[in-house]
């Protein structure tokens, strides 16, 4: 297992580990870890286990009878207990095996992983009887470490007076600053543009090669049929939504800056309210607003929660058809303008993140408010606003141009302050740019390159 893929995840092995030391203590525990496809759900868990007694099992999308049988041969293989009969491995139901191996663990700690959960759910609904009725099932004192890979079950699980709940694991993709870390030959510079394509998935860094230039990772890997960037935005939108399809049309419509609800509703010509609840409660979409404004704002806009949907919906989705009868480089090509405009928006993010960072580190005031800020006309927009106390202390800009940022991005930073909300009576100015700032504008702005606003 490549050792890059557990880093960034130390809370997670915390909750996992801290899950295992009471089942060893004989308080049986229930696991569900969930996360979109290609996050490292499968890794992270293969790095908790290794040295621990455990079953894997992965699920498929078979018929219960064969599941269970499956499960019971994975038992008998990799647990290497005695078990006394093969009769005592034919399970009518999920019930029944996890009530097994709930015995099986009465002696000893056991470890049990099984993946795609989801898959078992979508051929069996029944299955979601192992979650629900655990503590139920497996006895007390049991050392039993039971970890679905999958979503939350929509049965939820039955109360035992004195015995704990499942434990939920939530796996994200890396921010930019933590996934720098999987391609660490490359610059800065290149290595924003990676990750603009890849967003935050280790098995999309991975791929990525650091010897070769921008333009042919993106031909192999998004441009090519086959390539791993063109194929998985609708695989995992067709694991994470009931029907990809009718949700397509509002994630195009965002992908087309089309991000307020009036926008999304005149492109799509169908009913939103419901699909897009679905889309930000599944994580893929978040709703945002000014920082400091109204949640329920008139101001608000729809956005991608995801890095590497934003590039496939924004650069690669009206090209799809072209890129699948070969002509991948055209496209790109041709794509290359709503490419410059989504790396320009992932450094923005960046440089937000590398602002309350600064925070936490004491480079800025700690009770520094910091998010995107624009008005309700849309004629003007900051990228990092700072509040402290309800007045605009920070003002900052990031433009991810090939020249250092001189007096007119400055220029720009200070015309804001007729715009923001409450400006302080001295405020910080900031500048991030790919190469930084001029030495000219440093002495009246704080300023960073690409560089220092990966820094963790």
């Amino acid at each position: 297992m490549r050792k890059g893929l557990l880093l960034g995840r130390r809370p997670e092995l915390l909750r996992l580990e801290e899950a295992w030391r009471r089942a060893c203590q004989g308080r049986p525990q229930l696991v569900i870890v969930d996360g979109r496809r290609r996050v490292g759900k499968t890794y992270l868990l293969a790095g908790f286990a290794a040295g621990k007694p455990a079953i894997w099992y992965g699920a498929t999308h078979e018929s219960t009878e064969a599941e269970l049988a499956r499960l019971a041969r994975a038992v008998r293989v990799q647990s290497g207990r005695q078990v006394d009969s093969p009769a005592a491995l034919s399970w009518g139901n999920w019930r029944q095996a996890v009530r097994f191996l709930g015995v099986l663990a009465e002696e000893s700690p056991l470890l049990v992983v099984l993946d795609g959960y989801d898959r078992l759910l979508r051929s069996d609904p029944l299955a979601a009887e192992a979650a629900a009725y655990f503590a139920q099932d497996v006895p007390p004192g049991s050392r039993l470490m039971l970890v679905l890979v999958g979503p939350q079950p929509d049965l939820m699980t039955r109360d035992v007076p004195d015995r704990e709940g499942p434990v939920s694991v939530h796996v994200e993709p890396f921010d930019a600053a933590t996934a720098r870390r999987f391609l660490p030959r490359l610059s800065p510079s290149d290595f924003l543009e990676a990750y603009a394509a890849c967003g935050g998935y280790p098995l999309h860094l991975m791929q990525w090669e650091e010897d070769a230039t921008t333009e042919e990772n993106l031909l192999r890997l998004a441009g090519t049929t086959g390539g791993v960037l063109l194929d998985d935005a609708e695989a995992l939108l067709r694991e994470q939504l009931p029907d990809a399809i009718g949700y397509t049309r509002i994630l195009a419509a965002v992908g087309r800056m089309q991000t307020r609800y009036s926008e999304i509703l005149g492109a799509v010509a169908q009913r939103i309210e419901h699909p897009l609840e679905v889309l930000v409660r599944s994580g893929l979409l978040r709703r945002s607003v000014p920082v400091g404004a109204e949640p329920s704002g008139r101001a608000a806009e729809y956005e991608f929660n995801d890095t590497y949907l934003a590039f496939w919906f924004s650069v690669l989705y009206p090209s799809v058809p072209d890129i699948e009868a070969g002509g991948g480089q055209r496209a790109l090509q041709r794509a290359q303008p709503a490419w410059a405009h989504h790396v320009e928006r992932v450094f923005q993010e960046v440089a937000r993140d590398h602002a309350r960072r600064l925070t936490c580190s004491g480079g800025m005031p700690a009770d520094l408010i910091v998010g995107r800020w624009w008005s309700a006309a849309r004629d003007q927009a900051v990228d990092v606003l700072g509040l402290q106390g309800g007045r605009s202390l920070l003002v900052g800009r990031a433009r991810w141009l090939e020249r250092p940022l001189g007096h007119d991005e400055l220029s720009v930073v200070q015309g804001f302050l007729r715009h923001v909300p409450k400006p302080a009576a001295s405020p910080l100015l900031a500048l991030w740019g790919r190469h930084g700032v001029s030495t000219a504008v440093r002495s009246a702005a704080l300023g960073f390159d690409v560089a220092e606003a990966l820094e963790a």
